[in-house]
């Protein structure tokens, strides 16, 4: 751990006092500036806990955060119905391949727009998130939709995950929900990259997460996704 700049962190965010962070700067050795991190965290309980995940991620330390979610030798709800979603929509990817290379050996093929599941993430925006099996993978969707007689049709605007970028994200949600519910009113905008130009950010005073795919032009940048 480079125990530096994440007693900087833990002293912005109230986790350690300045006169904390100095004693730290004053250790010799990276070892005892570890060891020192952790025996003040120690004392802190789960304020302390989450302040140093949340110090880790902000020093870049990704890794290092990652060894501190909590293991349940159970899974929970969620976890189970995510696992059979992918089954399902691996089998699904998976079976119509195959009929697709029974029919025409020859054949290119073909991709599918076909969502496996859809769930609807906002009412009144009308938010969806949709897997989609897309060229053997399964693509995630958070996208807005129209809605015309009763049917609903994607937009343009929302964000796509890989899965594999996609399970990235799932990482963060203990650290995002934790800091909505208890560092809204921090001045410091939060933001983490999860890879392909896609970032999550929390705004202060703004119970929200956005979620914005960053494209650079030759020109300008721009951005999309979703709040």
């Amino acid at each position: 751990m480079k125990a530096i700049p994440v007693a900087g962190y833990l002293m912005n965010d109230h986790i350690i006092t300045d006169e904390l962070q100095q004693q730290i700067q004053f250790e010799k050795t990276t070892y005892n500036r570890n060891r020192k991190i952790l025996s003040l965290i120690l004392r802190k309980g789960p304020k302390g806990y989450y302040g140093l995940k949340r110090a880790l991620l902000k020093a870049g330390q990704n890794n290092l955060s990652k060894l501190l979610n909590k293991e349940d030798t159970e899974p929970s709800e969620y976890e189970k119905k995510l696992t059979l979603a992918r089954s399902f929509l691996v089998s699904k990817a998976v079976k119509k391949q195959k009929n697709v290379e029974s029919s025409n050996p020859l054949a290119q093929p073909q991709q599918s727009q076909e969502p496996g599941c859809k769930i609807n993430l906002d009412n009144f925006s009308k938010l969806f998130l949709t897997a989609v099996p897309y060229q053997g993978d399964i693509m995630i969707h958070i996208r807005h939709f129209s809605e015309s007689n009763g049917l609903h049709f994607p937009t343009k605007k929302g964000v796509i995950f890989p899965l594999p970028r996609w399970l990235q994200f799932e990482c963060l949600l203990d650290e995002i929900e934790e800091y909505l519910q208890n560092h809204r009113s921090q001045e410091e905008e939060m933001k983490w990259h999860i890879g392909g130009g896609v970032y999550v950010s929390l705004t202060p005073d703004f119970p929200t997460v956005d979620i914005r795919q960053m494209m650079q032009t030759n020109l300008f940048q721009q951005r999309r996704g979703s709040t």
